[in-house]
């Protein structure tokens, strides 16, 4: 939730309330002299907050953290009812007690609390650890217009069980859910209608294939999914008239059956497909998608040849273009790529199927000796249309063949705008910025407004930056916010 803003100023003794007159202070001739408008300092230290009506304010405290909105009743009498008058944002990590003790402490506000609670959020292993507890709280009457419900994963576990049935008493009110470390039966999904739900999260769920289908139709309305290690079958089709983002994160155990193909078949809002890691990952097949902007991060194994890793209709992204272009990769803006080995090559092919091509994320685990791209694509580079804007490089050593590969933006993107170079600390030493200005030829640089920036903050990860169902909904997933 939001950041705890400034606490209320309480009026200072004997100061006039607005409208009181009265003669002028030394205070407020001083100020007037300086320029000040008469008053401006005696009025400082009004407290402008409190005047403000209850409902406000309750809107204000519901959007703190739980320890903090509690201890707004001890500011003034006038906050004392502010607090179980408000909307209930009950976040299990904004709690301060024994980790024991914690469950109590929840107990205690939901039975207290007048309500209602519009967001619940809790560690998933008390759905295993006290389900009478969990079960209790369900049944709280607080939690009847339930609006955000999430059950996070904390921790690993073999074993799970369904989680109780009262879980899904208020599934017609949800509009963000994040359900962790259970089962998720197929009696319990059948007959399940979430008409409000836009934000799905299931993290460390076992799921059938079936009932993620079904679940996914249940949602009329649904714009967000995120899969987080909860697909446990080897293909998942995506039909959807209503969602715009979808996250997935195969499963890291290989005693589990990993995800092979992902395929979009019907999703005509679809605008962002983001896989969270690179290795194990499914190939991706998109049939349908015409709003498709952002992919990533995609994996291209260049020893690997006989299967393309992704496809759009009948075009497939491989080492070189063998295919006409569909009307479904047209809109692709923003992609993300992590590949075996790196070379001009596949920047050309991205630059023939995505011709709308505006952010390149680039990552790879071996970059090639020669990148002799100058002769080979002397001819193409002037009929091209590079509209790239942004690049970031990981992995990026400073040595003669990664420098040809950059130069290839550097020389002829004219629309770049920034690039950016993440470089390990083993490779960067005193000098390192001067001499890669002139290994990238800058000073001949087809924008001359572009920026280059080398930094060692390796926060570009092998993902994107999505944490929660509701990252989601970034315009680009992949821009570093730390």
């Amino acid at each position: 939730m939001g950041e705890a803003g400034r606490s209320p100023k309480r009026r200072r003794p004997g100061a006039p309330e607005i409208g009181d007159a009265e003669e002028e202070s030394p205070a407020a001739v001083a100020a007037a002299e300086e320029g000040d408008p008469p008053g401006a300092q005696e009025e400082e230290g009004v407290d402008y907050i409190s005047n403000l009506p209850d409902a406000i304010l309750g809107d204000i405290v519901s959007r703190l953290p739980t320890k903090d909105a509690g201890s707004t009743q001890i500011l003034a009498s006038r906050w004392r009812h502010i607090w179980r008058s408000a909307p209930l944002n009950l976040d299990y990590s904004g709690l301060s007690a024994e980790k024991d003790a914690l469950a109590g402490v929840v107990s205690r506000i939901l039975s207290t609390h007048p309500g209602p609670c519009l967001r619940l959020c809790d560690p998933a292993h008390h759905l295993l650890d006290r389900p009478d507890a969990v079960d209790a709280w369900f049944r709280s009457a607080a939690l009847d217009n339930l609006n955000e419900l999430e059950f996070f994963s904390d921790r690993y576990c073999c074993d799970v069980e369904p989680p109780p049935p009262s879980t899904f008493r208020f599934n017609s009110t949800l509009r963000v859910a994040t359900i962790g470390t259970c089962h998720l039966p197929d009696a319990t999904l059948q007959t399940l209608q979430f008409p409000q739900l836009t934000h799905l999260g299931l993290e460390d769920v076992t799921i059938s294939e079936g009932s993620l289908r079904n679940l996914i139709a249940s949602c009329p309305v649904l714009e967000c999914l995120l899969l987080i290690r909860s697909i446990s079958f080897p293909c998942l089709r995506i039909n959807s008239p209503s969602l715009r983002s979808i996250g997935v994160r195969i499963n890291d155990d290989y005693r589990i059956q990993h995800l092979r193909d992902l395929i979009i078949e019907d999703a005509p809002l679809i605008e962002k497909l983001v896989n969270l890691v690179v290795r194990n990952n499914p190939y991706v097949k998109i049939i349908s998608a015409p709003k498709l902007e952002t992919v990533g991060c995609l994996y291209h194994e260049s020893y690997e040849p006989a299967r393309s890793r992704f496809t759009f209709g009948n075009t497939v992204i491989k080492g070189v273009m063998n295919e006409s272009l569909t009307e479904v990769a047209r809109n692709m803006k923003i992609v993300a790529l992590s590949v075996y080995q790196l070379n001009v090559d596949n920047v050309v092919d991205l630059m023939r199927c995505f011709p709308c091509l505006e952010k390149l994320y680039f990552k790879s685990c071996q970059w090639p000796v020669k990148n002799q791209w100058r002769r080979k694509y002397r001819n193409l580079i002037k009929s091209l249309d590079i509209r790239i804007k942004t690049v970031v490089l990981e992995n990026y050593r400073g040595i003669w063949s990664h420098a040809h590969f950059a130069q290839f933006f550097v020389l002829n993107a004219r629309l770049l705008e920034s690039m950016k170079f993440v470089v390990s600390r083993e490779d960067y030493y005193e000098g390192f910025v001067a001499k890669q200005h002139r290994m990238l030829q800058l000073d001949k640089r087809a924008s001359r407004g572009a920026h280059f920036n080398f930094t060692t903050d390796r926060c570009c990860h092998q993902g994107a930056d999505i944490e929660h169902v509701q990252d989601l909904t970034f315009t680009d997933p992949f821009d570093c916010r730390c």
